[in-house]
């Protein structure tokens, strides 16, 4: 397959896709990117689908929801369908980040008194709180 310099790999394992942040050479430089696992014609030609990261560095995938979680040196946390589309900068200019991770908390959870309390001291100093469906929502 090739790939310039892949960054963070994530695996769907339902429909068989890897998708991954790439900060190689031109044309897939500071790329999102994705192909099947097991392709037909044997041939893995990865599908780019979308360029013009400032150093593509995280991936995350939220399967329930079909969308993706992308970050890069900049700063920028972007949110997109698992296809590609519907990108969206979510959160811009927050320091050098190296990564995202997608993670969701049972609404069992989430009703514990130090976890609110939690979730208002993010809200506070600044920091992204997930909404119900796990969004980022800034402050």
């Amino acid at each position: 397959m090739g790939l310039p310099e892949p960054i963070d790999l994530q695996l769907d394992l339902t429909e068989r896709t890897l998708h991954w942040t790439d900060r190689g050479e031109p044309p897939r430089r500071n790329s999102v990117n994705r192909t099947p696992m097991d392709p037909p014609d044997g041939q893995r030609e990865p599908e780019i689908l979308w360029t013009h990261l400032m150093d593509g560095i995280g991936i995350a995938l939220d399967l329930d929801y079909g969308r993706m979680f992308v970050t890069d040196m900049a700063g920028t946390v972007y949110a997109a369908d698992l296809d590609g589309s519907n990108r969206r900068e979510i959160l811009i200019a927050q320091g050098n980040l190296t990564g995202i991770a997608h993670a969701v908390i049972p609404t069992w959870f989430q009703r514990r008194q130090w976890w609110r309390r939690a979730s208002a001291a993010a809200c506070v100093v600044g920091l992204p709180h997930a909404g119900r469906h796990g969004e980022l929502h800034p402050t």
